[in-house]
């Protein structure tokens, strides 16, 4: 069990998938320290997955404000400390989102989008690594998304943070493969998961596209886990979750004209 007594940071793990790489981090052995906003989110995790023997430590943390991950990245290092360890494993899984045209969304949903998902995760990233390399190596995770790779109509703004922490994550696997340090990045397509009840939409058909998708569509949060712990241990690059999200990206690459008529067709079924 190659992440047996492992020490792993995790974000955004009171809720989704965040919940589901708790439980599969803890099955491989890991121990783990759980971030959220929400501190009854993590008190549900733990007590969801029996991981109260997994889990050193939980930081109640608000990634709206970046000083906020400084001391997250602090309270972490104490846990790790405290359990006479270091911290092996970064996930950086949590995201928030904001869906609509971009004539809908408000600037606030891009700043918030920027501060979750992409300052967030490359800061704690910067303010860890160190760590690491004077450890002798470790393991960098991001929950991204196929947005990050094909970015449908509807998704301007979450895909670009997607994109952008997905080009941060792709330069540093280079840099830090001398250091014995792995960096994967999860780009999963829908998942069935209660996050589109935190959804802030910015259109109506949108919105009623989003709730009603099909239980046959999409991937489930435990699969999705599975597969990201899986490809972390074996320290792969860049995994797109989703057949249909693999056949748009590869359509995306073979012919550009016929992807963008593709997200034509889309934005007049998705949206108003």
């Amino acid at each position: 069990m190659k992440l047996a007594n492992k020490i792993a940071l995790l974000t955004g793990a009171g809720s989704g998938i965040g919940r589901c790489l708790a439980a599969e981090l803890a099955k491989q052995g890991a121990r783990l320290i759980l971030t959220d906003i929400n501190r009854s989110g993590l008190e549900e995790t733990i007590r969801l997955y029996d991981l109260e023997q997994s889990v050193l430590g939980c930081v109640v943390s608000n990634f709206l404000d970046i000083n906020d991950v400084e001391r997250t990245a602090i309270e972490a290092l104490q846990f790790a400390k405290q359990a006479s360890s270091k911290i092996d494993i970064l996930y950086n899984n949590a995201g928030i989102m904001a869906m609509g045209p971009v004539k809908n969304l408000h600037w606030e949903d891009f700043e918030r989008m920027q501060c979750v998902n992409l300052n967030a995760p490359m800061k704690l990233t910067h303010l860890l690594l160190p760590h690491m390399i004077e450890n002798g190596g470790g393991y960098i995770a991001f929950t991204c998304s196929a947005s990050a790779v094909t970015t449908p109509p509807g998704a301007a703004g979450y895909g670009m943070t997607k994109a952008g922490i997905a080009a941060f994550a792709e330069a540093l696997r280079a840099e830090v493969y001398r250091e014995n340090i792995s960096v994967t990045t999860i780009c999963p397509g829908f998942v069935h998961t209660q996050m589109t009840k935190n959804i802030d939409f910015r259109d109506k058909k949108c919105e009623e596209q989003a709730t009603n998708v099909p239980k046959y569509v999409g991937t489930s949060p435990e699969r999705v886990a599975q597969l990201s712990v899986s490809a972390m241990i074996k320290r792969k690059g860049l995994v797109v979750i989703g057949f249909d999200e693999r056949i748009k990206r590869f359509l995306k690459q073979l012919c550009m004209p016929l992807y963008e008529k593709l997200n034509l067709l889309m934005a007049k079924h998705l949206l108003d």
